[in-house]
């Protein structure tokens, strides 16, 4: 007679078995997976920028306070420096470094105050580094975008006091300046504009800004506008311009970014790289506009009941978005980091100060591949300013825990 009973694994072995398969598909976490790494610095440095480069690795951009040098920092994804290349520039050149991943799988580093086009290649290595010629006195330069094409679209304004020109130019991937196209002040009322951040969608070209009459003082809160552009044609198909801001004359559009659904954008007080003398508030504000740029919300937060200084604003893997910055205590001698969390809909979900041994101030940020947060921006012991800052990168769980 055959013995048809099977013999059954051991319970025990069936829980190794399944401990060691759960082990090759989820990564053992690390103390690695959040830090604070404050680098060693030449003077008042800051980390301006940061973006991922690729799994192993991100840069993030350097400025000297001092000297106004720029530099790129490549490091390992636990903060240490792989490598430090100076940007090399020309007289009287300020390069404030803003990084944005390409089409390429590499960087375009542009400068908010300098008509400089930087690439970086996919393992950190600079490839172009150039100025591109508009005979113009440009400045307050936008986060690049890209078309299908590795083609960017930057957004400007003249640095002119009481003479603003704002215009949109298309480069080609070596850098080379493609199109120009000026906004006309007649068109909008006759008002000054001042490009703050650009974006692209479905074939359009969206800018957002601030605006002030042509004969504005000061004392004037400015507008906001939103503009859409065809891609082709770099010709306006929609305007809007809006309220104007309700904090003070000291706030400003900051960041903004596109969803499926539409539009968050984010508006501040005084922006980072200015000293936060004026500032009279304890919130920012987010708008959020449908895809044919009719305001839906505008919406409050106050991460503290310190003045508040914003600085990004980006959006995080499940669909919401992260605003981060810093906000200001003590006489504006004690500065401590921030990150707030909103779902699509500007729901409140979670805000935190980023209180450790030093004080912070956070410039930018992004969702890195493991679900957690970097930021960049200044450290210091001593009380932070111009004079004291040193370069940092904090890398935080969603929850700002740092083990």
């Amino acid at each position: 007679m055959k013995n048809n009973m099977k013999v059954l694994p051991h319970p025990v072995l069936l829980c190794l078995v399944f401990i060691l398969a759960c082990s090759k598909q989820m990564p053992t976490p690390s103390s690695q997976d959040t830090f604070i790494q404050i680098y060693e610095h030449q003077g008042s440095e800051a980390a301006i920028s940061i973006a991922e480069l690729n799994d192993e690795s991100l840069i993030f951009g350097k400025l000297s306070y001092s000297t106004g040098v720029g530099s790129l920092v490549h490091i390992e994804r636990g903060g240490k420096i792989i490598s430090n290349t100076a940007i090399e520039m020309g007289p009287n050149e300020v390069f404030v470094p803003r990084l944005t991943p390409d089409e390429q799988g590499g960087l375009l580093i542009t400068s908010s105050l300098s008509s400089r086009f930087t690439r970086v290649n996919a393992e950190g290595q600079i490839v172009i580094n150039k100025r591109f010629d508009l005979s113009l006195n440009m400045g307050n330069y936008s986060k690049p975008i890209f078309d299908e094409h590795g083609n960017a679209y930057l957004g400007m304004c003249s640095r002119n006091f009481g003479g603003n020109q704002s215009i949109i130019i298309k480069l080609d991937a070596a850098g080379k300046v493609l199109q120009k196209y000026t906004l006309s002040l007649s068109a909008f009322q006759q008002t000054v504009f001042e490009i703050a951040t650009i974006s692209s969608k479905n074939g359009k070209i969206l800018i957002a800004g601030g605006c002030k009459p042509i004969s504005w003082k000061y004392s004037d809160k400015q507008k906001l506008f939103v503009a859409e552009f065809d891609e082709a044609t770099l010709q306006v198909t929609n305007f809007q311009l809006f309220d104007e801001v309700d904090n003070s004359e000291n706030d400003y559009i900051l960041d903004f970014q596109v969803s499926e659904k539409g539009i968050a954008m984010l508006c501040g007080a005084t922006p980072v790289g200015d000293v936060p003398a004026l500032v009279n508030s304890n919130e920012f504000e987010l708008f959020f506009f449908d895809a044919k740029l009719k305001l839906l919300k505008r919406q409050r937060y106050a991460p503290s009941a310190d003045d508040c200084l914003p600085a990004t604003l980006f959006r995080t893997q499940d669909g919401g978005y992260l605003i981060a910055g810093y906000v200001v205590s003590g006489n504006r001698s004690i500065r401590n980091g921030f990150f707030t969390k909103v779902d699509s809909e500007g729901t409140l979900l979670s805000s935190h100060l980023l209180k450790y041994q030093n004080q912070y101030e956070l410039y930018s940020g992004i969702e890195t591949q493991d679900g957690n947060y970097v930021f960049s921006g200044a450290a210091s012991s001593l009380g932070l300013g111009k004079e004291s800052a040193t370069p940092c990168v904090v890398k935080t769980s969603t929850q700002g825990a740092i083990e």
